[in-house]
């Protein structure tokens, strides 16, 4: 299992919870930042390997980030299915529901996957 540390742009404690239960269980090292916004002005992408946030906070700034780290995978999620399904294919860029956020297979298929740290 790989030792992925994941960035988690996260405000609301439920959902922190969540994701701690969900990748928690692959014993990935889960950091939460409760800002987006800081984000964009820190260091802390040059230290991780996932970043996962809200496709609101972040869509505008996935083609700065992916420039900031050759290897950095992307998790959008939205509740807008449009973006979902309408968004056009991105290198390294994983769009989901945030229905899926109960879903355990989603998951593993995304940082199981030999295919998507290719891409």
């Amino acid at each position: 299992m790989p030792q992925a540390t994941v960035l988690i742009a996260e405000s609301e404690r439920a959902l922190q919870e969540l994701w701690r239960q969900q990748l928690g269980l692959w014993g990935m090292n889960l950091r939460f930042i409760p800002n987006p916004q800081r984000i964009w002005k820190g260091p802390e992408l040059a230290f991780v390997s996932w970043l996962i946030m809200d496709a609101a906070e972040g869509f505008a700034h996935v083609p700065r980030v992916l420039a900031s780290s050759a290897t950095l995978q992307i998790i959008l999620l939205s509740w807008d299915r449009e973006i979902c399904e309408f968004s056009p294919p991105i290198p390294r860029v994983h769009i989901y529901p945030k229905s899926c956020l109960k879903n355990l297979q989603v998951f593993a298929n995304l940082f199981f996957v030999p295919s998507h740290f290719a891409q």
